[in-house]
């Protein structure tokens, strides 16, 4: 149905008599609707209708006779334009199908790397994860670690890969509970010097710079620095952010020796790595665990069923690759007992809020 600027002028004209009249109860509920939902199209002309029907002209009192009348013809008019009107039904309809927004679950990676890396490894396969789990996945990381870890503490990503001390201490106080661990790995500390650097041994970096990335980075900072403090080492410690760029400095010189982890030493850069030489090794310890927050609970299985089947499929191992991983298998909160036993917590007060860090590479941030 084609409404003209005529039979709009009927319908104003019609409410307005029926406020003159009171039969707001009657007639009016039938124009609000009728306006509303037929003249969704004529915008431009809604605002002149409104400011008519303001008008004290339309105010004034119409004898009894005219009442019934007005009552009569504008109940009938009102009432066979809006049954089954076409615009109406589209109306209603487009309300009905329109797309729902869907907010994507953030996946965040702690970033042992610079976010450019870890985009261009991690990207491709939250991308198959959110096929194969039919979940809307987004990647995110943050420009540090400790930055990461004020952000697991405020609980702002749905899924994380975090390390093992992040695990057990946002476990506890942010509700994130294990899906998943990199299968038939284990996690490793090293520490690493200068090629050209006399130190064969870490008793021997006494009173030397050491970097590494965060101080609640696991094996990479808080294994390597309680070695050390059991051995009486005595050492300037550093906080640089990253992975990379704990490698970076020891290689440009800028620090002694550097801690870090056997899987991003091997990731490195190899004009870096070859700079490089481990002097150290921890023990093997349960690997960083992949975790999702308490209010996604529901999506638990469909993201899990999505990590096996990308391990066990070719475009997924290929994927898997690219961030060294051999694949995922299911893990639950006691596989990161041995963690909790070392009791790291009464050998370092890690800070709350954000801890200052040295920036010695671009590559960090």
């Amino acid at each position: 149905m084609n409404l003209n600027l005529r039979t709009i002028k009927v319908l104003v004209e019609l409410h307005c008599v029926s406020r003159a009249i009171a039969l707001r109860a009657e007639v009016e509920s039938w124009f609000s609707f009728l306006f509303n939902n037929l003249c969704i199209r004529l915008r431009p002309i809604r605002f002149c209708l409104c400011q008519c029907i303001s008008a004290k002209h339309w105010q004034r009192c119409l004898p009894d006779y005219q009442r019934v009348f007005a009552r009569g013809l504008a109940s009938c008019l009102l009432l066979t334009l809006c049954i089954e009107s076409p615009m109406v039904h589209a109306a209603q309809q487009q309300r009905l199908t329109a797309p729902k927004m869907v907010t994507p679950l953030k996946f965040g990676a702690v970033p042992q790397q610079s976010a450019s890396k870890l985009a261009k490894v991690w990207l491709p396969l939250i991308q198959q994860l959110s096929q194969d789990s039919g979940l809307p996945l987004q990647f995110a990381t943050a420009p540090d670690i400790p930055t990461f870890e004020a952000r697991l503490a405020n609980g702002e990503y749905d899924i994380a890969y975090m390390n093992p001390y992040h695990y057990v201490t946002f476990h506890q106080s942010s509700e994130y509970l294990a899906l998943a661990k990199e299968a038939h790995k284990s996690l490793q500390g090293i520490i690493v010097v200068k090629n050209s650097a006399p130190m064969q041994r870490i008793e021997q970096l006494q009173e030397r710079s050491i970097a590494f990335p965060a101080p609640a980075a696991f094996a990479a900072s808080m294994v390597p620095q309680a070695s050390l403090k059991q051995l009486a080492v005595q050492h300037d410690s550093h906080y640089v952010g990253s992975h990379d760029s704990v490698y970076l400095a020891v290689a440009k010189g800028v620090m002694d020796a550097g801690g870090g982890v056997v899987r991003t030493f091997n990731k490195m850069d190899p004009a870096i790595k070859q700079q490089l030489r481990i002097i150290w090794h921890s023990p093997e310890y349960t690997p960083h665990a992949i975790a999702t927050h308490s209010r996604i609970s529901a999506q638990r299985e469909k993201l899990m069923g999505a990590l096996v089947k990308v391990s066990k499929n070719k475009k997924g191992k290929a994927l898997l690759s690219n961030l060294g991983f051999a694949g995922f298998t299911l893990a639950t909160d006691a596989d990161w007992n041995p963690i909790r036993e070392l009791k790291l917590h009464e050998l370092f007060t890690v800070p709350a809020d954000k801890a200052s860090t040295t920036d010695l590479s671009t590559e960090a941030k």
